[in-house]
C-alpha cells in the first residue's frame, strides 16, 4: 500500500511522489538562491580594494565610493523588486527567475571589466535593478510546499522544517 493518492491536474500520485518533487524542487531553489545571494554579497569586503585599484587613492574618497557601490545595489533592488514580483504574477515564476540569474551574471561579470569607479557603480546599480530573484522566490516555495518558505530564510528554519516532513513522512 502506497498511502493516499491526490490528484494533481489529469494525474494521480502519491503522497510519495508528491514528497520528491517538491524536494527537489526545494533543494535546487535553495541551492541556486544560495549561490546567488553569496555571490553578490561576498564582493562587499573586497569593494574597498578593488576601488583602489580602479584609481582611487584617497582613503576617504575610498570609503565614500565603497559606501555608494556598496547600497547601490540594494537601493535600486527596492525599487524594481516590486515591479519583478508583479512581473512574475503575471508571466510566471520561472523566466523571471533566468532573467534574475542571467542579469546578475551579466552585470556582476561585467564589473570585473570596470575600468573606473563610475563604471563600478552604474554596474552595481544596473546588477540591483536585473536580479530581485527573492520576490520571485518565496512565493514560488510557498506554491511548492505549504510552510517551506521558511527553509529558504535560515538554516535553522531549514532543519526544523526537513525534520518535520521526515518525522512527516516516516511516522505513518
Amino acid at each position: 500500500w502506497t498511502g493516499p493518492r491526490v490528484r494533481k491536474g489529469d494525474r494521480m500520485y502519491t503522497r510519495e511522489g508528491l514528497s520528491s518533487s517538491w524536494q527537489r524542487t526545494l533543494y535546487i531553489v535553495w541551492i541556486t538562491q544560495f549561490i546567488a545571494l553569496a555571490g553578490g554579497n561576498l564582493v562587499f569586503p573586497f569593494l574597498p580594494l578593488y576601488i583602489r585599484d580602479l584609481g582611487v587613492s584617497e582613503p576617504g574618497k575610498v570609503a565614500l565610493y565603497a559606501g555608494l557601490t556598496g547600497t547601490a545595489t540594494g537601493t535600486t533592488l527596492f525599487i524594481f523588486s516590486p515591479i519583478w514580483g508583479a512581473l512574475a504574477d503575471r508571466f510566471g515564476r520561472k523566466p523571471l527567475l533566468l532573467r534574475a540569474y542571467f542579469g546578475a551574471t551579466i552585470s556582476m561579470g561585467l564589473q570585473g571589466l570596470a575600468q573606473n569607479v563610475w563604471q563600478l557603480l552604474a554596474l552595481r546599480t544596473i546588477q540591483g535593478a536585473f536580479v530581485g530573484t527573492v520576490p520571485a522566490i518565496k512565493p514560488a516555495a510557498a506554491q511548492t510546499k505549504s510552510g517551506i518558505i521558511g527553509v529558504l530564510a535560515t538554516p535553522g528554519t531549514a532543519a526544523r522544517e526537513y525534520t518535520h516532513e521526515l518525522i512527516h513522512t516516516y511516522a505513518y
